[in-house]
């Protein structure tokens, strides 16, 4: 119960708020990848080069999954 995130937390991030720092890939990019049948971070990895930077995904990949769950 601690750990549990509040719903509507994914829609702080406005259109162009980075979600992939190492990429540059903005929300709004991330979304038109959910959008065209990105249905988890593999799916977009390939769409979008997401959790391929040098941090291979430690900072982007909570912030993705959230956005493709609250799609789902």
């Amino acid at each position: 119960r601690l750990h549990r995130l509040r719903p509507g937390l994914e829609t702080l991030a406005g259109p162009d708020t980075l979600v992939c720092r190492c990429e540059e890939l903005s929300r709004s990019e991330i979304e038109v990848g959910i959008a065209s049948g990105g249905t988890d971070n593999r799916n977009l990895k390939v769409m979008t080069r997401l959790v391929m930077g040098p941090c291979q995904g430690l900072m982007c990949w909570p912030a993705s999954a959230r956005l493709i769950a609250a799609r789902r």
